[in-house]
């Protein structure tokens, strides 16, 4: 058995919200993992973690998006690439609301910069690793205050899914 991967997982979780986010809907976790990876590599996924973060982007993602307009005002969500809005939604959970595990900050923001480099430009690398930071340094803030963050109700990262009015209590 191959030893557990957590930033293998991570680029599969982070294709796996992506391909939802551009309408493939909920696929079926065997079909997808055929379809692109190898069995060695699914083999040494994080499944609890992939699970949490998957669903957790998913029913935050008003939230998430929310934060992230915090921390770059000047840039309208809507008109940020797909794949640059999944790694900071992933980045804002896995900092914030992970409920399996609690990774530390610099691991998150240096994992998502890692995401970044593989699958943005260098333009978003250094807004993502911004708005990051500042959002580290505000944590008290954000958990305090999470329903009077929402601001405005996102739903077109993951339309299938019905945006939360409320974050839920974990």
């Amino acid at each position: 058995m191959a030893k557990i991967s957590r930033p293998k997982s991570r680029r599969y979780l982070f294709q796996s919200l992506y391909a939802r986010s551009t309408g493939a809907g909920e696929m079926d976790a065997g079909t997808f993992e055929a379809s692109f990876f190898e069995s060695e590599y699914v083999e040494s996924l994080d499944r609890p973690y992939i699970d949490d973060a998957y669903h957790g982007v998913i029913e935050r993602q008003s939230l998430l998006l929310n934060i992230l307009e915090r921390y770059a005002p000047r840039f309208a969500m809507e008109s940020i690439p797909r794949a640059n809005l999944v790694i900071a939604c992933l980045a804002l959970y896995e900092m914030f609301f992970l409920r399996i595990d609690t990774i530390p900050e610099k691991v998150v923001i240096n994992e998502a910069l890692e995401l970044a480099k593989t699958y943005s430009d260098p333009a978003f690398k250094t807004l993502l690793n911004g708005v990051l930071n500042a959002a580290k340094n505000d944590r008290e803030t954000i958990l305090s205050s999470q329903e009077t963050l929402i601001r405005k109700p996102y739903t077109f990262l993951f339309a299938d899914h019905v945006a939360e009015t409320a974050p839920s209590e974990s």
